[in-house]
């Protein structure tokens, strides 16, 4: 696995993220300000960074345990990030109303609801590729950050949920052939 397909795989998730941010964008509608915007982008890539930084830990943790299947463990946590994705695209993602983003509380159980994928590739990556951990960590928090920023701002203006789901599906879809790429290069 290279940096450029970490690099795609950023970009894939980074879509659920756009998700959250448009659906909630829609939702907030007048009440969305620069300051509710930050502060939800802000909590989702702590959120985010969080999770990649455990995920990597515990990865390092267990790789002698899994130094044999190293593989079949990389391909099946991929293939959960497709499989996520594709079932994300055919319902709503959750969303945030004005309450949400002041208390926090549900705010947060969504953020690490989303920040699942990044924790799974966080996983792989202390397997497969331990020392692209930075990239994965920059990219990862700088995409998030950006994608929910981006989608609360013009969630508003269009029908976000629909193009929501439509670039959830896409980014499934490309996760399956990663996963299947990944399993091929991994046999040989």
């Amino acid at each position: 696995m290279g940096l450029f397909t970490i690099f795609i795989i950023l970009v894939c998730i980074a879509t659920s993220f756009f998700a959250v941010g448009a659906v909630t964008g829609v939702k907030l509608g007048s009440d969305y300000t620069s300051s509710v915007s930050l502060k939800t982008s802000l909590v989702f890539t702590a959120t985010a960074l969080l999770a990649m930084a455990l995920s990597y830990i515990l990865g390092k943790m267990l790789a002698p345990v899994l130094s044999g299947v190293y593989d079949w463990v990389g391909f099946a946590m991929l293939l959960l990030i497709a499989i996520h994705f594709l079932l994300e695209s055919m319902e709503k993602a959750p969303s945030l109303n004005y309450t949400d983003v002041v208390h926090s509380n549900y705010m947060i159980k969504v953020a690490i609801q989303v920040s699942l994928d990044l924790f799974l590739l966080a996983f792989v990556v202390a397997l497969a590729k331990p020392d692209a951990f930075l990239f994965t960590l920059f990219f990862g928090g700088l995409f998030s950050f950006c994608a929910v920023l981006f989608g609360l701002s013009h969630g508003y203006h269009t029908k976000g949920s629909v193009i929501a789901n439509r670039i959830e599906l896409v980014a499934g879809i490309i996760m399956v052939f990663i996963a299947i790429r990944y399993l091929l290069v991994a046999l040989g």
